[in-house]
């Protein structure tokens, strides 16, 4: 009865001490692959963050663009006078202004601020997801819900004052309306305090945009310490787990031979 209650004890140790083993091999693959998928997506984040500041920094000349068009129009309309809409030559020329210059300027950069937003939302999950991570998050990051959607409909207000003013205009043209100097300038304002409150989400923006990218640099910096750190721990309690089990196969190979194996070893 001892001999099978020692040859148990030798099974269940040997299993277990080869479970420990391969603990220990499959703890170094996740970690190998654990660290490359990390910054792999951290260093997407890093590429998509430097793109975005790019981004922000070209919306400043293409409010300037969108600004000028703007100016242009009011300066034209309020030099021929309240009753610019019977100059025909002024009719067309605002509306050439607005059709070929201002609206594809409008359209360009609502698709930029799309980008960018969707960028940011790629950039926050994956930062998210690093920050929940024990021991691996960065101060440096922030979240940021409201920045993008707010840059986003401000731009969507702007193109619709665009849009409004083009049709007043157009309407005017087919003699379907008239649009006074006092509604299109109502249109005009409209668009320049857009263009104004853009610039100053763009400036924070862009800011939050760098603070960022500093933690994203942090973590591709500090990420594989961390996780080399996590196995050497793990590693070393699975060796003191193989080192328990190793001590129950010889008292099971002592209780086996009913001799005292560890008083002869040591």
């Amino acid at each position: 009865m001892k001999k099978v209650l020692a040859v148990i004890v030798m099974a269940f140790s040997l299993l277990l001490a080869i479970a420990g083993v391969g603990g220990i091999v499959g703890n170094w693959i996740v970690n190998n692959t654990l660290t490359d998928t990390s910054l792999r997506l951290l260093e997407r984040a890093d590429k998509s963050l430097t793109n975005t500041s790019t981004a922000l920094q070209t919306i400043d000349g293409e409010l300037a663009n969108i600004q000028e068009g703007i100016n242009v129009v009011e300066e034209t309309a309020v030099a021929a006078g309240e009753y610019f809409v019977e100059n025909p030559v002024v009719v067309d020329s605002v509306l050439l202004i607005l059709d070929a210059d201002v609206a594809p300027a409008v359209n360009d950069l609502r698709n930029t601020i799309i980008g960018i937003r969707d960028t940011l939302v790629s950039v926050q999950n994956t930062m998210d997801a690093m920050n929940s991570i024990p021991f691996v998050g960065t101060d440096d990051y922030v979240p940021e819900e409201t920045l993008p959607s707010r840059l986003l409909a401000s731009m969507t207000d702007v193109a619709t004052a665009v849009e409004e003013l083009r049709t007043g205009i157009r309407q005017t043209k087919e003699d379907v309306a008239i649009e006074t100097l006092t509604a299109m300038g109502k249109r005009t304002t409209r668009v320049t305090n857009g263009v104004n409150q853009i610039q100053q989400l763009v400036q924070g923006l862009d800011s939050w945009t760098a603070d960022t990218q500093t933690g994203v640099r942090n973590l591709i910096d500090k990420l594989p310490f961390w996780f080399d750190l996590a196995s050497i721990l793990l590693t070393i309690v699975l060796l003191w787990f193989i080192a328990s089990q190793v001590i129950f196969f010889i008292l099971g190979l002592s209780l086996f031979k009913e001799e005292n194996l560890f008083s002869r070893w040591l």
